[in-house]
């Protein structure tokens, strides 16, 4: 169902976290896939992609982020900085995204900071597969609310 794309650069410190997040949805066949975009890390980050059975594509920038999403093949892309931990039953919001809004892109951020595609804003989007392929830009979509 979903293909996360997660762009790194010397993320070895929080990658593990990351992927550690995505365990539960990829056991309940949530997340079909992960792909590692990576910008020429030079510390552990593509041994724990690797070792977390992650396809590794290295490219740098939106670039980067394009060619992993094109090579995805969920329905829909979870977009990820490595930096930023998916947050305590995040498939729960995520879930109900899918099935309340299956057209439109949604999007999470712990803490402001640049999008996956370079421009500022959240750190974290959810998109159609036919949405993103309609590059119709960055998506706005709706913010994605998690539980208390």
């Amino acid at each position: 169902m979903i293909s996360v794309v997660i762009s790194t650069h010397n993320d070895e410190r929080t990658l593990g976290d990351v992927m550690g997040a995505l365990v539960a949805a990829a056991v309940d066949a949530l997340v079909r896939e992960v792909i590692v975009v990576d910008a020429g890390s030079s510390d552990q980050t593509l041994e724990i992609a690797d070792d977390a059975g992650a396809r590794i594509i290295k490219s740098a920038g939106p670039e980067g982020i394009a060619q992993g999403c094109a090579l995805a093949k969920g329905d829909w892309l979870l977009i990820l900085d490595a930096k930023t931990t998916p947050p305590l039953r995040w498939e729960n919001a995520v879930l109900d995204h899918v099935r309340s809004h299956s057209g439109e892109a949604g999007w999470w951020t712990a803490k402001p900071g640049r999008w996956p595609f370079g421009a500022k804003g959240p750190k974290t989007v959810l998109i159609p597969r036919s949405l993103y392929a309609a590059g119709s830009g960055a998506p706005v979509g709706r913010r994605i609310r998690f539980a208390r």
